[in-house]
């Protein structure tokens, strides 16, 4: 067995001892180069999300009058089954005021739509934030360049639904601020189609 010297055990310890710091250097620069892509990848994304800011801002307003368009044909397709089930033709009223208020009347006939029974009155949006928004009336569609929207929609038991437009028409909300300033790209709108009055969005 050969002798074991000081300076070998000496040696020996300092090779460990180094690796040692090798090592634990690798984890520390390991853990700066997690550290630094961390930093990297969160300064990316706030960017992405300070540049998208104004982008949801402007398309918020979309998204909210679809919003309204969506409560709106859900108040139609209670108005159907109503008119299903009473044998009775009913007229859905968009009212100028302002709140995107309605009106839903029972009528002797879609023609003439004459007034039997006020049934139900509502807002397709909680104020104040109703008072954002305007429906698109004939007249003012007119003006913006826009065919087929109404502001009334008659539906019969047998007939089902009654226009004088053979192409589609529909019903559409659009920003108070977009309309004076004739901005049409944040319309939104509900299509009817067929005498079913088959909806659509837009």
């Amino acid at each position: 067995m050969a002798p074991i010297y000081e300076t070998d055990v000496e040696k020996e310890r300092w090779t460990q001892t180094e690796w040692q710091n090798i090592e634990l250097w690798e984890q520390v620069q390991k853990r700066e180069r997690r550290k630094k892509l961390i930093w990297i990848g969160a300064t990316a994304v706030l960017c992405v999300l300070i540049a998208a800011i104004p982008i949801v801002k402007d398309r918020l307003v979309k998204w909210q009058g679809l919003a309204a368009m969506r409560r709106l044909s859900s108040e139609i397709q209670k108005m159907k089954m109503q008119v299903a089930l009473d044998h009775s033709p009913m007229v859905l009223v968009l009212l100028k005021e302002s709140g995107l208020r309605f009106r839903i009347e029972k009528v002797k006939d879609c023609l003439r739509s004459k007034t039997e029974t006020i049934l139900t009155e509502g807002s397709l949006m909680e104020m104040p934030q109703a008072e954002a928004f305007s429906f698109i009336f004939p007249e003012s569609a007119q003006s913006l360049g826009v065919r087929g929207l109404m502001d009334r929609l008659c539906y019969d038991p047998l007939a089902g639904f009654q226009s004088s437009e053979k192409n589609l028409v529909g019903m559409a909300v659009i920003p108070v601020k977009d309309l004076s300033e004739k901005r049409l790209d944040r319309i939104s709108t509900i299509l009817f189609e067929d005498h079913s009055a088959e909806i659509s969005f837009d």
